[in-house]
């Protein structure tokens, strides 16, 4: 499995992982991909991808070229975890004429000028993650955001901001992963990553 950076102009991309983000829950209406850009509110996780601050990385599996092998580096992440993945949009499987698909993507994003569910302060980049219902429990949520934490260190970031509702089994991984429930938002608690060195 292989870990690589999602390309600039990728909205495209992330919008099937932002729709699994929304409907997480199994106890509500599903939101379909039309009504997620529908709603403004929504969309800006994604929407005009890879402006300044915009950083992500998505799964892709061995046999696509391009990626990260299991035990090497994210480009600018000496030492970003290794990484399980599963097929990737820029990448191919080994029938080469059949586009392979993505099995999770995380990616961090600031808002300033809007703030995002985990707002913290307008520095502070809120995280999104999500992986495919066949690929969970295979550990690469843990890999997605260890190896994207790893890049943000790197490119400056000083800390990270997620919202996670109530009942979200995501929640441990946050925990253990070093997030600090900061406070609320709604019915999700916001939660906070100090990524400043250590004096």
């Amino acid at each position: 499995m292989r870990i690589i950076p999602v390309p600039a102009d990728a909205e495209e991309l992330l919008l099937p992982f932002l729709q699994l983000c929304v409907n997480w829950s199994i106890d509500r209406p599903h939101l379909d991909v039309d009504a997620i850009r529908a709603d403004d509110q929504l969309l800006r996780y994604v929407t005009d991808w890879g402006r300044d601050g915009d950083l992500g990385v998505m799964a892709i599996p061995d046999t696509a070229p391009g990626g990260i092998a299991p035990g090497d580096t994210a480009p600018g992440a000496a030492d970003a975890a290794s990484a399980d993945a599963a097929d990737g949009p820029h990448g191919r499987s080994a029938d080469a004429s059949a586009p392979a698909a993505p099995a999770g993507a995380a990616w961090i994003r600031i808002f300033a000028d809007d703030p995002g569910f985990g707002w913290v302060s307008d520095s502070i980049p809120e995280l999104s993650v999500a992986v495919l219902p066949e690929h969970q429990g295979e550990g690469i949520g843990r890999r997605l955001i260890s190896t994207l934490i790893q890049m943000a260190r790197l490119s400056g970031v000083e800390a990270i901001s997620l919202a996670v509702e109530e009942g979200n089994g995501a929640r441990h991984l946050y925990d253990e992963l070093g997030f600090v429930a900061v406070g609320s938002s709604g019915n999700s608690v916001v939660m906070l990553l100090d990524l400043a060195p250590e004096a």
